[in-house]
């Protein structure tokens, strides 16, 4: 522990009697706002009393009390299916003196996950994302850390996905001040949609054609999508 970080250093001088066996004083300590680990410091006796045995020092610990707050960088994050991903990042609001261990989980919302990356042409129709579980272990010099979020392309035609990343810890000095955070996956998929047997010729007897339409791309629905035609 440092003077006057710490603590307020203290002499004072103790005057012992018959009647006096025993003497307190108070040392007062300090809120430094900066997590770290437990700190001593000693207060010792001294006498110029040749008769007087003085005892061993008395060691002060100091525990510390300042809460860790730990929050996402940001609560929402948005990104392409195309872009393969988004990096999501943890921070420790505040200084640290000791390592700070953090967890970090997803878990679907809209979106599915999967815990290993499909091969292609095998089941990546089915999910979304990969699953992650991380552990931050922030100390003084690192304060801000950061996963990357896999997404997997399902070729499907769907509506924009979410899932839900989470932060917990078993220190109980941690608070973590925003526990979720949630990521949007952006739909990429693109459809090809055409006309079939172009051109149409027709003689001008008044015959109602058939004009016919078809999806260029199989894709995989998992939603509506409209297409107007007009005359020009």
């Amino acid at each position: 522990a440092a003077e006057s970080t710490d603590y307020i250093p203290l002499t004072r001088t103790l005057t012992f009697s018959a009647s006096v066996a025993n003497q307190t004083f108070t040392i007062d300590i300090l809120d430094d706002n900066t997590v770290e680990s437990t700190e001593t410091f000693a207060v010792v006796l001294q006498s110029s009393d040749p008769a007087v045995n003085l005892g061993t020092s008395a060691s002060i610990r100091i525990f510390d009390s300042t809460p860790i707050r730990v929050a996402f960088e940001y609560l929402n994050y948005t990104a392409s299916e195309s872009l393969g991903g988004v990096s999501v990042c943890a921070v420790v609001l505040g200084k640290l003196q000791r390592p700070v261990t953090v967890l970090l989980n997803t878990s679907g919302v809209t979106a599915t996950q999967t815990n290993s990356a499909p091969q292609q042409g095998g089941l990546q129709s089915l999910y979304d994302y990969l699953a992650e579980n991380a552990t931050f272990v922030f100390n003084e010099t690192t304060t801000k850390l950061c996963v990357p979020i896999t997404f997997l392309e399902d070729y499907a035609y769907e509506a924009d996905e979410t899932l839900r990343v989470s932060l917990s810890s078993s220190d109980p000095s941690v608070e973590i001040t925003t526990p979720t955070a949630e990521v949007t996956i952006e739909d990429s998929t693109e459809i090809g949609i055409g006309f079939v047997n172009l051109p149409h010729v027709v003689r001008e007897n008044g015959i109602v054609i058939q004009v016919c339409t078809e999806l260029k791309d199989t894709v995989n629905f998992q939603t509506t999508v409209a297409v107007n035609f007009s005359t020009v």
